[in-house]
Formats: C-alpha cells, structure tokens, sequence
C-alpha cells in the first residue's frame, strides 16, 4: 500500500497546517516527517502535475492518489476535463461515474481510491490564495484595508501585477502587515493570521478525509 497527494507548488505545506490545527490524524504509514515527504510531490505547474499523474499510474502500489490543482482563469470544469483525459490515456479502464462538485471528487474503482480537489473551491476561478482569503473572519480591519489598498493600486499607471495575480498581492499585503510581518501562509496559519476552523475549509477536510486512509 502507498498514499501519494499530488499539488502545485506550496500548497502541500499551507494544506498540511490546516489539517494539523484540525488535529487530524496523519495519513496512514506517513505520520513521521522523514515519511510525509514521501506522501507529497509537488510540482510547479498544470504540466508538471500532468507528468506526475502519469508516473503515479503506472505504479500499482499507489492505492490512494490525491490532486489538488488550481483552477485558475480556466475554471475549474476545464481543468477536470484536462485531468480525465490523462486517466482515460493512462487508465482507459477507471470510470469516472461522478462529476467534480463543491465537495470536490472522490472515487473508487479496484485498488484505487481517486481524489480531485480543484482550487479554490471546485466552483469559481482562481487558486490557494482564493481558498486561503476565505479563512480570514469577517470584518477583519487589516484585510479589508488590505483589499481597499491593493483595489487603489490597480489604478495607478505604475502597478505592475496582472488582474490574475490580484488576489495574490492582497493576501501577501495582509501577512506584510501582521504582528510578525511577512510569514510564509503555512506559518500564518500556526499563528493564527487564518481561522483553520473555520466551516469555509469543512468540505476540504471531509475530501481529504475520504480520499486518503489516516492513522487510527
């Protein structure tokens, strides 16, 4: 038996804390760090992953396989399709009875446990920053002037940073103007900058849950 989570780039990690605040139980046969880096590929880009999903495939020992992507521009529909045509080329057989829906993807087939979760919430555009932004509680002074901040400066002549990458620039400006300025998200959420349990990550937590066997 062998687990493999599969994600772009830092997400592992940031996704990793919100299930230790949870108090979640590690993922079976991976509780101890010099494992978990064994249960994590990550890799920067849609391709990258797609490279990864097909390694992974072809190795009859992975028994549950877990893929978080971000949707992006593309949205989410678009980026479920591109991952279905990999498994029908690689794994023609795994049939794909169910549709990606707000609790994300999750099934079955022989030895093999699949999930699909697509950033931020397997509904709208966008990415981890998207997920992330809505851990913050409501009427929070410094996201709100965080928001209003970035808003002004995509105004100006000088702003630099694309539409896409707006969200971005408005969750790194509220870390920057934290107690402890600058933490990476992970950090940010062992110190409390983002509310783990907040019911916005419920249907994450239950994906996870399903698609991966846990300790205990």
């Amino acid at each position: 038996m062998a687990q493999l989570f599969i994600v772009e780039g830092k997400d592992a990690f940031v996704l990793a804390q919100i299930c230790i605040e949870r108090k979640m139980n590690p993922p079976k046969g991976y509780g101890h760090k010099s494992k978990f880096k064994d249960f994590v590929l990550k890799a920067e880009g849609i391709s990258k992953i797609e490279l990864a999903i097909q390694e992974a495939l072809r190795k009859p020992e992975i028994t549950n396989l877990g893929i978080v992507v971000d949707a992006n521009s593309n949205g989410p529909k678009a980026r479920f399709e591109r991952l279905k045509q990999i498994f029908e080329k690689e794994l023609p057989e795994f049939p794909f009875s169910k549709e990606l829906s707000s609790e994300g993807f999750y099934q079955k087939h022989k030895n093999l446990q699949l999930g699909i979760w697509i950033m931020p919430d397997n509904i709208r555009e966008g990415y981890l920053e998207h997920f992330i932004s809505s851990l913050i509680p409501e009427k929070n002074a410094i996201w709100d002037f965080a928001k209003t901040t970035i808003n002004e400066l995509t105004q100006k002549p000088f702003c630099d940073f694309s539409e896409s990458k707006e969200q971005k620039a408005c969750i790194h400006t509220y870390l920057a103007w934290q107690k402890s300025p600058g933490l990476p998200m992970g950090t940010a959420i062992k110190a409390n900058y983002f509310d783990s349990n907040s019911p916005n990550a419920d249907k994450f937590i239950s994906w996870f849950q399903r698609t991966f066997e846990l300790e205990g």
